[in-house]
């Protein structure tokens, strides 16, 4: 065994198991709130997207994320769009698509949000409408 520095990071790095993707769809509640997806247990986000496509305008209509039971972030697209959240450093789920005239909408997940009990996907729907929600999640859960 080499001598020098310690080894810091084998010394705090979790270990989680393999990862996971998953891809779904829900179509939502009208004015109301519907869960897209939900991981239970404790783990990581590697990334993710939430996307909906030529539907009515969405805009006022917002994903939100809920880590282990708490409401971490609930921001409309349009929020989103205009103080221009691209940035997966600054927030956990940031802007990617904004297209109100063909009404596309997308939000990516940013890389290592950690949970210990359960990870929550909800779309709040304003505009009673019933879209598709369609989403793409990686992750692990801790082995």
């Amino acid at each position: 065994m080499g001598s020098g520095t310690p080894d810091y990071i084998s010394q705090t790095r979790d270990v989680y198991g393999s990862g996971v993707h998953e891809c779904g769809s829900e179509v939502v509640t009208a004015s109301g709130v519907t869960l897209i997806k939900e991981i239970i247990g404790k783990g990581m986000i590697y990334g993710g997207i939430v996307y909906l496509a030529h539907t009515a305008s969405q805009k006022d209509s917002n994903p939100a994320i809920y880590i282990d039971g708490t409401i971490i972030l609930s921001s409309t697209f349009e929020l989103m769009n205009r103080f221009c959240v691209y940035d997966p450093r600054t927030y956990p789920l940031v802007i990617n698509l904004y297209d109100d005239r063909k009404f596309e909408y997308a939000m990516s997940l940013a890389y290592g949000i950690k949970f210990e009990k359960s990870f929550k996907i909800v779309y709040e729907e304003s505009h009673a409408e019933t879209p598709t929600v369609y989403y793409g999640i990686n992750y692990a859960l801790l082995s």
